[in-house]
């Protein structure tokens, strides 16, 4: 799933018969939007795989989608027509979806089945997901490349960069997930040569790392009605929508068949996006995480979740204050207290990360990342304190 910081909105429309043309994903202009359906010959070849295997995709289009502020922009999807709420948007068979395994808590073992699927790709050859393993080239040619601005995640940070994060919370998981990554990727290897050859092969660690990547920021994981262990899955196309906190388009299964369903009207050339984390919308911590992007507007509420959680084990306030115990006034003060912590945590104010964010001279992609982060908790930290300060 592609990692949106900020993107064009477009207002709703209810009818019409408007239609973007397209070539497979490509097209003209929108007009509503100024995205531009991309016209190359991997999305076209990603288009033909999809509706040849049973999906409906013609009523969206991948497309570039300005970003505010400038810069380049985001890759996502659009509608190529008026599409009223409550209808499919689009469909997709389980059939053409990814399997990547059932493992829940490591995101390298995934990976590790990732990048064999894409050997067997590029080989050309069967093996893999019933057997058709060579006819995914399509889905995987449509992959962000490693090296690309939005593929970067903590999982790359070095330790002086991690430090600079300045919340424990976040800098612990993460030095607990590098280390995790690092062992699954050296078993495999010592574990059989074949998994060596092919790693060493697609480019060591460095692709191994874009790999999990991709599993944790684009990856869905889906309950079995067997009772079987839930699977993780990539699914093409869906994968390429963007988040917006408040969107109100949902994914759904229905039938043997994923479906995105338009939770209101939607107007041709306007970008379709999903609540990434589903109703329980995500905190910077884990936009950050998993997805190499941070929110800096409307993830209040989110924010100031992850924060009572990571310091209490709350995740309302309510509970935060439950948990910290005593009489209600009392506990309500220190839980006061416990959000001015974290926000003694940091060496720098609010007012110094946007100014040096704003100007952005000499800053790498990991350091912006990294006062980005800093800003939305800090914007967070000051409002929940703001009545008591």
């Amino acid at each position: 799933m592609a990692a949106a910081k900020k993107r064009r909105s477009g207002k709703a429309a209810g009818g019409g018969s408007t239609r973007i043309a397209s070539r497979g994903f490509g097209g003209a202009t929108t007009a509503s939007t100024g995205a531009r359906p991309l016209q190359s010959g991997a999305y076209s070849a990603l288009s033909r795989y999809l509706s040849s295997g049973g999906a409906d995709v013609r009523r969206v289009a991948i497309a570039d989608i300005p970003v505010l502020g400038g810069g380049p922009p985001l890759r996502g999807v659009i509608a190529t027509e008026a599409i009223p709420a409550g209808s499919v948007m689009c469909s997709l068979p389980r059939s053409l979806a990814v399997a990547l395994g059932t493992e829940g808590e490591n995101p390298g073992v995934a990976a590790l089945e990732l990048l064999r699927l894409i050997d067997v790709a590029s080989a050309g050859v069967g093996g893999g997901v019933g057997g058709r393993g060579r006819l995914l080239a399509p889905v995987f040619d449509c992959l962000p490349a490693l090296g690309s601005a939005e593929v970067l995640t903590p999982d790359w940070y070095t330790a002086e960069e991690l430090d600079a994060l300045e919340y424990r919370p976040v800098i612990a998981e993460v030095l607990a997930r590098q280390q995790l990554l690092r062992t699954t990727y050296e078993d495999a290897v010592a574990a059989d040569e074949t998994v060596a050859d092919r790693l060493d092969r697609l480019g060591g660690y460095e692709r191994y790392l874009w790999a999990v990547f991709i599993v944790v920021s684009r990856s869905y994981t889906i309950a079995e009605a067997s009772g079987a262990p839930p699977q993780k899955y990539l699914l093409p196309l869906f994968d390429m929508a963007n988040h917006h906190p408040s969107s109100p388009h949902t994914m759904t299964c229905r039938g043997g068949s994923f479906q995105l369903v338009a939770g209101a009207p939607v107007a041709p050339g306007e970008e379709i996006c999903l609540v990434y984390g589903g109703t329980a919308q995500l905190g910077n911590d884990r936009l950050l995480m998993d997805y190499g992007f941070v929110n800096t507007d409307e993830n209040f509420a989110a924010d100031l979740r992850a924060i009572l959680r990571s310091a209490t084990g709350g995740h309302t306030k309510s509970q935060a204050i439950a948990a910290v115990g005593g009489a209600a006034a009392d506990a309500e003060e220190q839980l006061l207290e416990t959000v001015r912590a974290v926000k003694g945590g940091f060496s720098t104010s609010l007012e110094a990360d946007e100014a040096r964010l704003a100007d952005g001279k000499d800053l790498s992609p990991v350091m912006r990342q990294v006062l980005s982060f800093r800003v939305a908790m800090k914007r967070c930290l000051a409002q929940a304190l703001m009545p008591a300060e």
